[in-house]
């Protein structure tokens, strides 16, 4: 089940049916499209429908967990943030993408500083870590601002470009997030 999260401007939520027309038309910009992996463009209302699909089969598995983003003053989807687990209660991975008009206002850092904050103080993961694409300067910012320090580079298969690309890949272990984040 995914729950609710609050951040001081944000809202992250289950991604709704609902969201269906707002997630296309922020997914269907190339720009958002080629600073993820698995986002193929053009994007369409199928493939939105089959992502929501996805998602309803990950909630029940319970070894996942995505956001919609929106601000707390409107309804409006942002964009979404997701927490896979990867080995069970010891370390997860965290993805996102925001729609290109939102890019530059802080939305990713607020959202995933709550991510994170899930992650270690809820579920009790010992690690998380997030993949950055080469070409995508914003992303690696968020990661270094919340901590988060490269441990490996290297080439991945990006499907939805269809060829490899240079991804570095960051952690933060719980221990240095509270160190490093205390409230």
């Amino acid at each position: 089940m995914v729950p609710v999260l609050e951040t001081e401007r944000l809202v992250l939520r289950p991604v709704a049916a609902t969201d269906l027309e707002q997630i296309v038309a922020l997914l269907a910009d190339e720009e958002v499209a080629v600073m993820t992996s698995n986002i193929p463009h053009p994007y369409t209302e199928r493939d939105a429908e089959k992502w929501l699909r996805l998602l309803d089969a990950e909630a029940r598995e319970g070894d996942s967990y995505t956001f919609a983003i929106q601000v707390r003053a409107g309804h409006s989807l942002r964009g979404a943030i997701a927490l896979w687990c990867r080995e069970k209660g010891r370390s997860a991975e965290v993805g996102y993408w925001l729609g290109q008009i939102y890019w530059n206002r802080g939305y990713m850092t607020e959202a995933t500083r709550g991510i994170l904050r899930y992650a270690f103080d809820e579920l009790g993961y010992g690690t998380v870590y997030a993949w950055t694409f080469a070409h995508n300067p914003a992303s690696r910012r968020v990661q270094e601002k919340l901590g988060m320090t490269p441990v490996e580079t290297r080439f991945r298969l990006a499907p939805a470009r269809n060829r490899e690309i240079e991804t570095t890949k960051r952690r933060i272990t719980a221990e240095e997030w509270r160190n490093d984040h205390r409230t």
